[in-house]
């Protein structure tokens, strides 16, 4: 049986931009925001796609797990990139905030002539100036509640997670915290740690791979950092790329494999997507009921779909791959 409740999310929304540098002859892009969004205005040809963690997450969270309503809270400017992430977002995660006079969070890739990483830079413009209308959530006596560590890592985001988080506490719900962002070189420990230790609820769920793990706990052994990551959490996954993930459920650790890629081509998105899975797979149940068994068949889901966006050069996955990953949990269920 279903968790029957709503699903609500909150992140930055982010353009992936790759610019190629032809004949190599740009070798770093601008460091200051302006200058970038005038070098990405200037550029003729520019490959766009959809990025973001928490919108990466509830992507593969709502291919997989249909029957859920969902709402996702990210703002966009009004310029050509905004345009592009509305017009590509699905539409059962409700309408992007538009904010006026900030550009749209962009991450800029600039790429060699053989396709090779010259320089990533970026700018969060629109996205960081998201709210939460808490209206909205005032009536649900239940829902999930999906963010991550870049969200709490921006003071005034981190305002509107500790909104919803409120209203968490009061009403009842799930809170799932996606680490990521937690190992940026930007983003100093101490006030990360702040923003986390300021939340009025510990995650249920916590997920993310072994640098932020490590350095979230300043364990350098990954066991240790297992052990001591959100002790109050009921479930917490540590990814650890072809070493598969670490999950501790209810104190006690067990070990995943990664599922085997075909090709390895790019990792971006695939611990969003890792996330996603398996919060698809285990809230098919009530989150009360889940088993160990539970948690085993959903991080193997996971780690298949995982192992799908290594493959690709893309942070998410086409719709269709969602119902091969679907079939991939339904089969599982039979022999586990």
């Amino acid at each position: 049986m279903t968790e029957n409740m709503r699903t609500y999310g909150l992140g930055f929304a982010m353009v992936d931009a790759k610019v190629l540098a032809k004949n190599n002859s740009i070798t770093e892009l601008p460091r200051e925001p302006q200058a970038l969004v005038s070098y990405l205005d200037s550029q003729p040809e520019v490959e766009l796609k959809a990025g973001g963690s928490t919108t990466n997450t509830l992507a593969a969270y709502i291919g997989i797990l249909t029957n859920n309503s969902v709402r996702l809270f990210a703002a966009v400017g009004s310029d050509k990139r905004g345009d592009f992430l509305r017009n590509v977002a699905d539409p059962k995660l409700g309408n992007l905030q538009i904010v006026e006079n900030d550009p749209t969070g962009t991450i800029i890739y600039l790429l060699s002539a053989d396709g090779n990483y010259i320089d990533i830079q970026s700018f969060y413009g629109a996205a960081t100036r998201v709210t939460v209308p808490v209206n909205s959530l005032r009536d649900e006596k239940k829902f999930l509640f999906i963010s991550n560590c870049f969200a709490l890592s921006n003071p005034n985001v981190s305002q509107e997670v500790n909104k919803a988080a409120e209203v968490l506490v009061k009403n009842g719900g799930f809170f799932a915290l996606n680490l990521s962002g937690a190992n940026l070189a930007e983003i100093s420990e101490v006030e990360l740690r702040s923003s986390i230790d300021a939340l009025p609820l510990v995650p249920s769920v916590a997920v993310g791979n072994e640098s932020e793990a490590k350095r979230l706990t300043g364990k350098n052994d990954v066991m240790e950092a297992a052990m001591s990551l959100f002790p109050n959490s009921r479930l917490v996954v540590i990814t650890r790329d072809k070493n598969g993930s670490l999950v501790r459920f209810e104190n006690r650790i067990i070990s995943i494999p990664a599922y085997p890629c075909k090709i390895v081509n790019d990792p971006t998105g695939a611990g969003d997507c890792y996330m996603g899975a398996m919060l698809a797979c285990l809230f098919e149940k009530p989150y009360i009921s889940w088993t160990l068994n539970d948690i085993k068949i959903a991080a193997t889901t996971a780690s298949y779909a995982a192992a799908k966006v290594v493959e690709r050069f893309d942070s998410r996955l086409p719709k269709d791959e969602y119902k091969d990953i679907r079939l991939f949990f339904e089969n599982l269920k039979q022999i586990f």
